[in-house]
């Protein structure tokens, strides 16, 4: 593990050469994934609030098709305007009345069905006890593309959001639920998850969707978006840990178009002063100390297709991030806590 405070560059060419690598970015090409079902919504176009809602063992997921929705936009080939919203059991608003939003962007040949499917994003909520709104927008549907619609555009996430939770007042949703969630419910704390090429809708919506993003999470996803990224980090980089901090964790795998990226993005953020951590070996550092960076990058050895769930990444970001813990945990984290023991405490106790 290698913890690096950051430190200045030498030369002004060579930091204007090191921007020029970074905004050129990759697609990053992943293979697709064996017989992916279709997406519930491939209907005639048209909004419907809500098309189908399925209650499961962590909560109520619907799936709606939404006029805010990245698709269908006018530059693009793509139509299908499928948004799910996931609501698990133990979703209430905060003191304020609003909801945390956690927003997946899912990657290369790939659907929101067949992402809740098999990448355990419900699950990893549930094993964590966090409990935030899931909302799994469609981007390119089983396509090689990471164009982000209209997440790539001024104003994108509010607009997605906003209709989002109109989405959850709708009659039968609120049927749907245990406890019914508020009527003038605003987002609350925002986190952008992003696998393989989600990458270029999470950097784009952080910088300018018009919400204040809490924490950007990278599943082999850091094909580019470094100079965006960098901008929305060094915004806050004087805010002490909290809601307000501007944070980045981002998985790679070694040798990969994500390391070099990862490498280049580090030399940046030592150029510019920026504190990270370096876990060059997965589950290295302790909770605590994952917790307080303000940027992390981990070396994961899990397959490119399977970086969200294999291992528990997500539920690794999920324990480290803004959201509480509402529910019991179902599974043990995996990282020492770094918390000293108070004397006769045994090992394992909290």
């Amino acid at each position: 593990m290698i913890v690096r405070p950051g430190r200045r560059g030498s030369a002004a060419a060579g930091a204007a050469a090191l921007l020029a690598l970074l905004a050129r970015g990759g697609g990053g090409r992943a293979a697709p994934p064996a017989a992916p079902p279709r997406a519930p919504l491939e209907a005639a176009p048209g909004t419907q609030r809500p098309l189908s809602i399925e209650k499961g063992p962590y909560g109520v997921t619907v799936y709606a098709r939404l006029a805010s929705a990245p698709y269908p936009h006018p530059e693009e080939p793509y139509s299908d305007d499928t948004v799910a919203v996931f609501i698990p059991t133990a979703l209430v608003a905060g003191p304020d009345g609003n909801i945390d939003i956690l927003l997946h962007l899912h990657g290369h040949y790939n659907n929101v069905g067949h992402v809740l499917a098999t990448q355990r994003l419900r699950e990893q909520l549930a094993e964590t006890g966090r409990a935030p709104l899931l909302v799994l927008p469609q981007l390119p549907f089983d396509a090689e593309d990471s164009s982000p619609g209209f997440l790539g555009e001024a104003g994108g996430l509010a607009r997605l959001l906003e209709e989002v939770l109109e989405v959850l007042r709708e009659p039968g949703v609120q049927a749907a639920l245990a406890t019914p969630t508020p009527a003038g419910a605003r987002p609350g704390r925002v986190v952008l998850s992003a696998h393989s090429g989600g990458y270029k809708a999470a950097g784009q919506a952080a910088k300018l969707g018009g919400v204040d993003v809490s924490e950007v999470w990278l599943f082999d996803g850091l094909f580019g978006q470094s100079i965006e990224l960098g901008q929305w980090l060094a915004a806050r980089r004087n805010e002490p840990p909290g809601p307000r901090r501007h944070r980045l964790v981002s998985f790679h795998r070694k040798n990969s178009k994500t390391a070099e990226q990862t490498m280049l993005l580090m030399a940046s953020l030592d150029a510019s002063g920026l504190a990270y951590l370096f876990e060059k070996r997965e589950g290295q550092a302790t909770r605590a100390e994952f917790t307080r960076a303000r940027v992390v990058f981990v070396r994961t050895g899990t397959l490119h297709n399977d970086a969200v769930w294999a291992g528990g990444a997500l539920a690794d970001a999920l324990r480290s991030g803004p959201f509480p813990e509402l529910a019991r945990p179902r599974a043990s984290d995996r990282r020492r806590s770094g918390v000293k023991k108070k004397a006769g405490q045994k090992a394992g106790q909290r």
